[in-house]
């Protein structure tokens, strides 16, 4: 849709023929064409509606729409919508397929923002804003992308347009730069302070850059060696990533879908649970010592055999699957069996998923452990015989530890 967008202009504003915006956007004569079409069908002109993004755009281009009958259509609750609206990131056209999605018979994009302005216009007004003269500057990229004319190929050249204005005066300063970079922005301010004979006491922007992006199958996105999560049914999709000093927000379709805090470093994660599907999220929410609260509320041999299982591992994350399914047991035979299933279990000295479950399943439990049931037999102590507890002490420790939370 970005280059849907650069016809648009391209004909509107630079008045370029058809086979000058086709060379400058890489596209085929009959598309241009085909474009310029379906926007004069859909009663679009330039410049477009500032919510109009590019899902919107896409959908009143591309798609027919059937016409509901009036007694179909639901009214929206403009209220909630009008308070939705002050969230960031949040547009008209956001708001609008929330409604379709709800009401698929409901009004159409162009009634739909038509009828919330008509609203919006007995709201109480807004306070003008004041600006002292020479107090603030404001200053961004514009977005747009101009076309300049080589004076000696004729080549068409994309750039873009750094614009501040003053906030007393409105007075306007434009600069085409070759692209969206560090070096770009500093020189345009440069010449701009020049242009205007002096500098503004403050200038209110945040630079950021923007990346291209996939979302991966573990629905993180990798930006600047480090992962930041997106809703899981994007998995795959190209994504635009705005980076920040302290931000990263996520864009697919110029609609932001995630805002995360920076990370710095490398392989870091940032993980919304809200992004999470439903089975990775309850898993998340448990921890050893969570796993180990629970099993000391059926009993304390419970407990003793599930901070066994979590000790054994050289990660307590790989015993997380042993110690629910115990869960499950309890849930199925009760606490008192399930309390005297993991009493054998130590006794045996075999504390594993296997071992309680096999016991429950066989009956073992309602056996007395004095009904001729010994302990496996002590082994000897020498110099070459080191045992179990050798190898595991370090790993058990570690496994311990608390994990690191992003």
């Amino acid at each position: 849709m970005r280059k849907l967008r650069d016809v648009l202009r391209l004909k509107y504003d630079s008045q370029l023929p058809l086979r000058g915006i086709a060379q400058a956007c890489g596209l085929g004569l009959g598309t241009v064409s085909t474009y310029l079409q379906r926007a004069v069908a859909a009663g679009l002109t330039w410049p477009l509606p500032e919510d109009l993004d590019d899902a919107a755009l896409e959908a009143r281009l591309f798609t027919r729409p059937v016409a509901p009958a009036m007694a179909d259509r639901v009214l929206p609750n403009w209220a909630t919508l009008h308070q939705e609206l002050k969230k960031p990131g949040v547009t008209l056209t956001l708001l609008w397929q929330e409604y379709r999605a709800e009401h698929p018979h409901g009004y159409a994009y162009s009634q739909f923002c038509e009828r919330y302005r008509q609203w919006a216009r007995r709201l109480k007004p807004s306070m003008r804003q004041v600006h002292r003269a020479g107090e603030k500057l404001f200053v961004d990229f514009s977005g747009k992308r101009p076309v300049l004319t080589h004076p000696t190929t004729g080549e068409f050249i994309l750039v873009e347009l750094v614009v501040g204005v003053l906030g007393a005066s409105r007075y306007v300063y434009v600069e085409a730069c070759p692209r969206q970079d560090l070096t770009a922005w500093i020189t345009a301010h440069v010449r701009m302070v020049e242009f205007f004979g002096g500098s503004p006491a403050l200038l209110r922007y945040e630079l950021g850059e923007w990346r291209d992006a996939t979302v991966n199958i573990d629905y993180h996105a990798v930006v600047e060696y480090n992962y930041y999560s997106v809703p899981y049914q994007l998995v795959h999709q190209h994504v635009e990533v705005r980076l920040a000093a302290a931000t990263v927000e996520i864009f697919l379709k110029g609609r932001r879908i995630a805002s995360h805090r920076r990370r710095w470093g490398r392989g870091q994660f940032s993980t919304d649970p809200a992004h999470m599907p439903a089975a990775h999220r309850a898993h998340a929410e448990w921890t050893p010592s969570r796993l180990i609260a629970w099993a000391a509320t059926t009993g304390p041999a419970t407990a003793e055999l599930v901070t066994a299982i979590l000790a054994a591992k050289p990660h307590p994350e790989q015993g997380y699957r042993a110690c629910l399914g115990l869960m499950r047991l309890s849930k199925h035979h009760g606490a008192e069996r399930m309390e005297a299933a993991c009493t054998r279990a130590s006794h045996l000295r075999a504390p594993s998923y296997r071992t309680v479950a096999t016991i429950l399943a066989t009956g073992a439990d309602r056996v007395p452990l004095a009904d001729g049931l010994e302990p496996p037999a002590v082994l000897p102590s020498h110099a070459h015989i080191r045992g179990r507890a050798y190898y595991t002490r370090e790993e058990a420790l570690c496994s311990l530890t608390p994990p690191s939370t992003n």
